[in-house]
């Protein structure tokens, strides 16, 4: 039996949290102190810039967003899609739902729709789909956490530093051309969410509704699922990014 999305769950997608980019906590303090209450809370992939179970620095720099997540996840159900950026996370939130790439697209239904919701990087070519299995390695990780603790985690702070000079917002050219062949791969699907992309979408094709999220990172867009259909949320965004 698939999982059912709620009306009221809230979507966020590629927020990029780093030592320069907090809305991500500040949002959190806001659903924490009762600005919203949904019943769910998608997380639809990398949401952070680089945090993994086994990278004990990522633990360490998001220790107040994971503190967080753990406190609402007693509130509310959590579905974290792991992303290119946020990886190996199941042992790091284990009262919340966490969704590796092997295990997307992942089926929700709402009534008679059927949604599949991905991060968005599941059908990339063969040379990305290695990358994400290297990078996901425990093995590996294993290796490249000690090695980075015996330098002072130099190496993550690089990642992060690099990470966080980046621009999330961007225009793909052709991007519709682009999804026209993924839509294909997704199977039985009536409604498809996706992030990754970071374009702020939506698409029918092939009798099938296609969304992709924007960066929280570039516009604080956050979205709400009501009666089938995902809207941007109107909320009072001074109060939670104090602008």
């Amino acid at each position: 039996m698939f999982p059912k999305i709620k009306d009221g769950a809230i979507f966020i997608s590629d927020a990029h949290a780093n030592g320069n980019r907090e809305d991500f906590f500040r949002f959190l303090l806001f659903l924490k102190k009762g600005g919203l209450n949904p019943p769910q809370l998608f997380l639809v992939g990398d949401i952070f810039d680089l945090l993994s179970f086994k990278i004990d620095y990522s633990k360490k720099f998001f220790f107040r967003e994971i503190k967080l997540l753990r406190r609402l996840s007693k509130r509310m159900d959590i579905y974290f899609f792991e992303g290119n950026h946020d990886f190996v996370l199941k042992p790091l939130f284990k009262s919340i739902k966490v969704f590796p790439i092997q295990k997307q697209p992942v089926f929700f239904i709402y009534k008679d729709l059927r949604i599949c919701i991905s991060h968005g990087d599941v059908f990339e070519n063969y040379f990305y789909k290695i990358y994400t299995k290297i990078i996901r390695n425990p093995f590996l990780l294993s290796f490249l956490n000690f090695f980075d603790s015996l330098g002072g985690f130099f190496l993550s702070k690089r990642i992060l530093k690099k990470q966080s000079m980046k621009k999330p917002c961007r225009k793909i050219e052709n991007f519709k051309t682009i999804i026209e062949k993924r839509v294909k791969r997704y199977k039985d699907c009536s409604l498809i969410i996706e992030g990754h992309h970071h374009q702020n979408a939506k698409f029918f094709i092939e009798g099938k509704s296609y969304i992709n999220l924007p960066s929280f990172a570039c516009d604080k867009k956050v979205f709400i699922f009501k009666n089938g259909e995902l809207k941007e949320l109107d909320y009072d965004k001074d109060a939670v990014f104090g602008s």
